[in-house]
């Protein structure tokens, strides 16, 4: 019996979705996502393990990364900034391609986008921007804003901006 030879992609340890929704006073509401698939019982123990300590330890790590994150950017664009309301959730979704365990933490920053005239985007990321293989960056702005200009430029575009990794911007 011979058997066809199949190539397949190996499956990554997890997968990040960075989504900030602009608001009209110029604040970026954010939710990062990150999906890793929960195949061995293992991944699963790791997974309810982490998902044990997200409050006690992820979620502080998460808020004093974007709050130094944050005064760098104040300092580089000349503006007032803070992040607030930081939250964190962890559950496991089954899909007909497996269980995979999801963490998502939200936030607000304030005045991440530039607001003269609109609304500008790209300052706040002193230093830059890189999104690893398996990351996505999606920007959605507010109902009735289109957009001029952008660089560079979107992967897709629909209900917001959306750029794949291996990226750096």
């Amino acid at each position: 019996c011979i058997l066809p030879t199949v190539n397949a992609a190996s499956v990554p340890d997890y997968s990040t979705t960075y989504t900030i929704t602009l608001i009209t006073d110029g604040t970026a509401l954010w939710k990062v996502e990150y999906r890793t698939p929960l195949v061995t019982e293992e991944d699963m123990n790791a997974f309810e393990n982490y998902s044990l300590q997200m409050n006690s330890v992820y979620l502080p790590e998460l808020r004093d990364l974007m709050q130094r994150s944050t005064a760098q950017a104040a300092l580089g664009t000349s503006r007032e900034m803070a992040v607030n309301n930081f939250t964190g959730n962890a559950l496991v979704q089954t899909s007909p391609t497996g269980k995979y365990g999801v963490v998502t933490y939200t936030f607000a920053w304030t005045n991440f986008a530039q607001t003269n005239g609109g609304l500008s985007v790209g300052d706040a990321f002193v230093g830059g921007m890189y999104l690893a293989r398996d990351n996505t960056l999606v920007i959605r702005y507010p109902q009735g804003y289109t957009v001029t200009s952008v660089d560079p430029v979107p992967d897709q575009t629909g209900d917001g901006l959306t750029w794949y990794g291996l990226r750096s911007f």
